[in-house]
């Protein structure tokens, strides 16, 4: 939005950014379609805190957890104080991870695990919620589709790099890369181009090796019939939305995939709810993690497979 306020595409004063300033800059700047511009507005007016609100400024943007988040790729932490101005130091942790004249999928999702690392390492009021999750892979996304290949979830690391650097008056560029050959999309660009885009750098965020990114276990042969993991989504575990009614073989299975997930995203899974029907009372768990939970298990005896139920 800083970029379309330069250029001109809406007010340079950053104010007064209403649903039609933001599809004409939006679809004339970057031919965004304006079904794409409406939805990208009606996810920032929540950034102005006046109720039933028209319109946002630049400057509702920088709201710490609304939009703005901890572990930008060019911002500080809102702990550390300025979180709305381009940060040379920390713009360079991020691009450290771009090996190549051509940036992929894997690079860009390096710099933004990286910046996440660093941010929960040194940042004691770190947060980063699912929600902030999303807009983050958009932001991360959004140089390839603007300037990039969206097919191939590539783009060229000049032209990212021209956008974010700082220009040689010592202020951020934040300009688009016309002079370096760049032109907008020839055909609109979609949600479901911007979808694509950011599950492949979801995709890449996993650290599993293998012919599959990310976990996925179906399993056909439990009590309930055709039931499993429904969504394991680049490691993360998303979502369970199915009772088990498990045995002995299928429990310790379960067991072995959330070990092999490892504890850094099972601890994402809290509130979390366990219920066996073998009179343990693990109410007092409700928000541990399921790693915490299951490492010290041993299976009580005598129990069954008609005696335990796992709701998560």
């Amino acid at each position: 939005m800083n970029t379309l306020a330069n250029h001109g595409y809406l007010p340079h004063d950053g104010r007064n950014i209403t649903l039609n300033n933001a599809i004409f800059a939006l679809s004339t700047a970057l031919n965004f379609d304006p079904a794409l511009a409406t939805t990208m507005w009606e996810h920032a007016i929540v950034a102005n805190p006046e109720p039933n609100a028209t319109f946002f400024t630049l400057e509702n943007l920088n709201r710490h957890n609304v939009l703005e988040h901890d572990a930008s790729m060019s911002r500080s932490d809102a702990h550390f104080g300025n979180n709305h101005i381009f940060n040379q130091t920390i713009f360079n942790t991020t691009r450290r991870f771009w090996t190549a004249e051509t940036l992929t999928p894997a690079m860009l999702a390096n710099g933004k695990l990286a910046r996440q690392i660093e941010s929960r390492a040194f940042n004691p009021d770190y947060t980063f919620t699912a929600v902030n999750e999303q807009f983050s892979l958009g932001e991360v996304a959004a140089p390839v589709i603007v300037f990039g290949d969206m097919e191939a979830g590539t783009v060229y690391r000049d032209l990212v790099e021209f956008f974010f650097e700082v220009a040689h008056g010592g202020t951020e560029n934040e300009r688009l890369p016309t002079e370096l050959g760049w032109t907008k999309k020839v055909d609109p660009v979609i949600e479901n181009d911007v979808l694509g885009v950011s599950k492949m750098i979801s995709e890449a965020t996993s650290l599993l090796t293998g012919s599959e990114n990310g976990v996925k276990v179906m399993r056909q042969d439990l009590h309930s019939g055709i039931k499993g993991f429904k969504h394991v989504y680049s490691g993360n575990i998303r979502t369970f939305t199915t009772i088990w009614h498990m045995n002995v073989t299928e429990f310790d299975r379960f067991h072995d995939v959330l070990m092999l997930i490892g504890p850094s995203y099972c601890r994402d899974l809290t509130p979390i709810i366990i219920g066996y029907r073998f009179g343990y009372d693990f109410a007092s768990l409700w928000q541990q993690s399921c790693l915490q939970l299951f490492e010290g298990w041993t299976r009580p005896q005598g129990w069954t497979a008609s005696s335990g139920c796992c709701v998560i």
